[in-house]
């Protein structure tokens, strides 16, 4: 498909499902780094890469990779994507790409300033099914763009994993509800410039638990999100305009979409596969770049990132790591 290596920064859960994404796209994946070298090489016998490191600056110093992958704790994505962008790799990070938006203004400037792409690894930017979607809204009368309604429940322990571990960044916001921002900014027409909130942040652990959102923007437009982290909700999202609605399940990976008419009759659609998500976001990551196309994602994700730092404002939410300054001294292209 094209000559553009692949790194992978972390060997956590999503890092493993990443790995096993790679058999053939046509795309190579090179190594992985870990804080242990022992992981690291296991990681790549079990996906069959070609180097471990045990730092991840050894990898970013690796000429053979050009991407870099990074799945990692989310209060540690900045300063690696910082020095990723130093070194002048294109930088994939997992979600949230960032936990506030003056890291991610800083990483869009080295970005910039390093002539090398930045991307948040969110599956909703790269589904097939979701350009069918804003096709069908370009070819169909439907009038105005009324009501988004979007879910996302996840049942996590609290006593395992980095859930509900405030200096890991936990919490049910930059895990489940960038998901739901994100497939809100697919669709208003314009960012919201009004907000309503009301979360529920866990007493014992110090992170948002459950939490209820309300958008509107200057068209008038509103959109709902509902989320929680310990309990199941459906991953749903209804897109309801004045002649119609659209109502997507499973929406972070969705390949299918059900149009209904204010009479009843319904439509079905179908593009991509939910198995097949993050081969989908690789493959199109690697075009975009290896074409230089420009990116098309970031202005939504810095849209939400903006929209989470407003939002746990407005819970008095604050983590440890909060306005840290990232150590990237060096601006000079690497």
């Amino acid at each position: 498909m094209n000559t553009l290596n692949w790194g992978i920064i972390g060997t956590g859960g999503i890092a493993e499902d990443f790995a096993a994404g790679f058999q053939d796209t046509g795309i190579t994946c090179h190594g992985v780094s870990s804080r242990s070298l022992e992981k690291a090489e296991a990681f790549k016998e079990a996906f069959g890469l070609h180097a471990a490191y045990g730092d991840y600056h050894e990898l970013l110093q690796d000429e053979v990779i050009d991407i870099v992958y990074i799945a990692t704790p989310h209060h540690t994505h900045a300063q690696i994507a910082a020095d990723a962008l130093q070194a002048g790799k294109h930088t994939v990070v997992e979600k949230p790409i960032v936990t506030q938006a003056d890291d991610l203004a800083q990483l869009k400037q080295l970005a910039e300033a390093q002539g090398v792409y930045l991307f948040e690894a969110m599956t909703t930017h790269y589904r097939p099914v979701y350009q069918t979607i804003r096709e069908l809204i370009d070819q169909k009368d439907l009038g105005a763009l009324k009501m988004i309604q979007v879910n996302f429940g996840s049942f996590k322990p609290k006593d395992a994993g980095y859930f509900f571990q405030k200096d890991l960044a936990g919490g049910a916001l930059l895990d489940i509800g960038v998901y739901a921002l994100n497939f809100v900014m697919e669709f208003l027409s314009t960012p919201p410039t009004e907000m309503k909130t009301l979360g529920y942040i866990n007493e014992q652990f110090g992170v948002d638990e459950s939490a209820g959102i309300v958008l509107k923007n200057d068209q008038n437009e509103l959109a709902t999100i509902t989320m929680t982290f310990h309990a199941k909700l459906p991953k749903r999202g209804v897109i309801a305009f004045e002649g119609g609605y659209f109502e997507i399940d499973n929406y972070p990976r969705a390949d299918r979409v059900t149009f209904t008419t204010p009479e009843g009759k319904t439509e079905h659609y179908q593009a991509g596969q939910s198995s097949q998500a993050l081969q989908e976001e690789m493959i199109a990551i690697t075009n975009l770049i290896a074409s230089g196309t420009p990116q098309p994602h970031l202005t939504k994700t810095t849209h939400v990132i903006e929209l989470m730092d407003a939002i746990r404002q407005e819970w008095n939410l604050t983590y440890p790591f909060d306005n840290h300054t990232l150590d990237a001294p060096n601006r000079e292209k690497a």
